[in-house]
């Protein structure tokens, strides 16, 4: 029930605002020679996703003035077991949405907010079917409902902690900018420097979790064209306020890397392969302090001038651990 009205009222929104924005200022290119730019996917992975994540942006050189709205959705599915340790077994959606200004050719100032919805599973089914098919494992995962959702852990003297057995929900807000201060020109490197800052505005983690609401970001991106290709890089580095969640004690400043490969089909088409690499965040020696990996293979369309579609599968093809199975993520943009 919680899935299907959140995905009602992200399609509103974004009817809401394919009307409101018709016309579009086609001078506000965000420059054809670097692309689309990377996948806008966070870390999805079960500690990464309590806390701020920065998004991988490519840096931009735009008119002053120009404005961006996006609105965007990601559905992961996590399936972790390891016996006497713990349990995963949840889906988690985001829905975000993104208001952005530049303030000056290479400065843009933005803020959104992020609704996420951990709940049982609607991908369930559809993965079950796919690992039969290609004859990959199940993992325990064909013994219980394809709706469960059930999160828990053990305590130092082997008692079971049950934390979560409902959905629930909770929202941030975030407020960030971007400052590209390396250009070289068409063809060449650039760079830039990013912050940003986010506060939980809900109190469903209070009864498990300790420390504040409050995270803070930096971040460094750059791109360059190589022919028909575009790479980018990114390194985020995360202060967050969350010190535990139930068990678990938790490191306060973590680091992710994102390198994204994109193929520049065509001027309005980009087929997009990104991997991403986190801090374990976990302080004990379990799976939860192992790096996770992330794999997003996507593209980008811009489908009428100043607007862009958005479309990704998310996969842990490389290392399962401390990762989620599979996701989808779709978004749109506009420019004006």
């Amino acid at each position: 029930m919680i899935f299907g009205r959140t995905m009602r009222t992200l399609a509103v929104i974004g009817v809401l605002l394919g009307a409101a924005f018709p016309s579009i200022a086609e001078e506000a290119t965000l420059g054809a020679e670097l692309g689309q730019g990377p996948l806008s996917v966070r870390s999805q992975s079960p500690l990464q996703s309590l806390r701020l994540r920065i998004e991988p942006l490519a840096p931009m050189i735009v008119p002053a003035g120009t404005r961006f709205i996006s609105a965007s959705s990601t559905i992961s599915n996590v399936w972790a077991v390891e016996p006497g340790e713990f349990t995963l077994d949840y889906e988690l959606a985001e829905f975000e949405l993104v208001f952005g200004y530049a303030v000056s050719e290479r400065t843009i100032l933005g803020a959104g907010v992020v609704h996420q919805i951990r709940g049982g599973g609607i991908l369930d089914r559809f993965i079950q079917n796919f690992h039969d098919a290609v004859g990959v494992g199940q993992n325990g995962r064909d013994e219980v409902p394809t709706s469960r959702m059930l999160i828990e852990t053990f305590d130092e003297n082997g008692e079971r902690v049950t934390l979560i057995t409902e959905p629930e929900d909770a929202s941030y807000l975030w407020v960030g900018g971007m400052h590209t201060f390396l250009h070289q020109g068409p063809g060449g490197l650039r760079m830039s420097i990013g912050a940003m800052a986010s506060y939980e505005i809900d109190e469903w983690r209070s009864a498990r979790n300790e420390g504040s609401r409050s995270d803070i970001g930096v971040s460094l991106g750059a791109s360059l064209p190589l022919g028909s290709w575009v790479l980018h890089g990114s390194v985020m580095c995360v202060h967050s306020g969350l010190d535990r969640t139930g068990e678990l004690e938790l490191d306060n400043n973590w680091t992710s890397a994102t390198l994204a490969a994109e193929w520049r089909r065509s001027p309005s088409f980009s087929w997009i392969a990104q991997y991403t690499l986190s801090d374990g965040l976990a302080k004990d020696d379990s799976v939860f302090a192992d790096s996770s990996n992330e794999v997003v293979l996507g593209f980008k369309k811009v489908v009428a001038p100043g607007r862009t579609l958005e479309f990704a599968l998310i996969e842990n093809i490389i290392i399962h651990d401390n990762t989620p199975d599979f996701g989808v993520h779709l978004g749109y943009s506009f420019t004006y």
